[in-house]
C-alpha cells in the first residue's frame, strides 16, 4: 500500500481507499491513504492516527447513512445493520474533529433516490448543518486539491 501511495504522491495525485474495517481500514492508515472511503466500524486508535497524520491531508470518513428500498430482504438488513454501526463511528469521528466529506456509494442505494437526503441524516447524527453543507462544497473541493476552483 505504501509503495502506491508513495507513487501517486510522487506524481502529485492523492489515494483514495475504499475500507470499511479491520486489518483494511489500518493497512490504508498505515499505508498514508489521503482519504477513506466509510471507516465503518474506525476504531479510537484509528481515530487518533488519523489525527497525527496531520491536517494537511483531507481525511473522507464517510459512507451512505441512509437506507433506500433494497433489492433483498438480506440485502436490507445488511444495510440497516451497516447503518447502526455506522452512526457509531459517524459520532466518534464528528467527535474527534476529523475532516468528513459528503459522498456517495451508489451502489448503495437506488439511483433514483436523491443523494441530498444524505444532508438530514448527516445533521440528525450531531452535524451542525452548516458544516454538513461544507462537507459537501468547500472540504470536498480541498480534499481534491480544487479550493477555490470548484466550491
Amino acid at each position: 500500500m505504501q509503495a502506491v501511495v508513495d507513487e501517486a504522491h510522487g506524481w502529485q495525485k492523492k489515494v483514495a481507499c475504499h475500507a470499511y474495517n479491520g486489518i483494511g481500514l489500518q493497512r490504508a492508515l498505515d499505508g498514508g491513504c489521503d482519504s477513506i472511503e466509510h471507516g465503518l466500524e474506525i476504531t479510537d486508535a484509528q481515530i487518533a492516527q488519523m489525527k497525527r497524520q496531520g491536517p494537511g491531508t483531507a481525511r473522507r470518513f464517510h459512507r451512505i447513512t441512509t437506507i433506500g428500498p433494497s433489492r433483498t430482504l438480506r440485502r436490507e438488513k445488511r444495510d440497516r445493520a451497516r447503518a447502526a454501526v455506522h452512526e457509531i463511528s459517524f459520532k466518534k469521528a464528528l467527535q474527534a474533529h476529523l475532516k468528513i466529506v459528503y459522498g456517495t456509494d451508489m451502489g448503495g442505494i437506488p439511483w433514483t433516490e436523491p443523494i441530498a437526503q444524505e444532508f438530514k441524516r448527516m445533521v440528525s447524527m450531531g452535524m451542525a448543518p452548516m458544516d454538513a453543507i461544507q462537507s459537501a462544497t468547500s472540504r470536498s473541493a480541498e480534499m481534491l486539491d480544487m479550493k477555490g476552483e470548484i466550491e
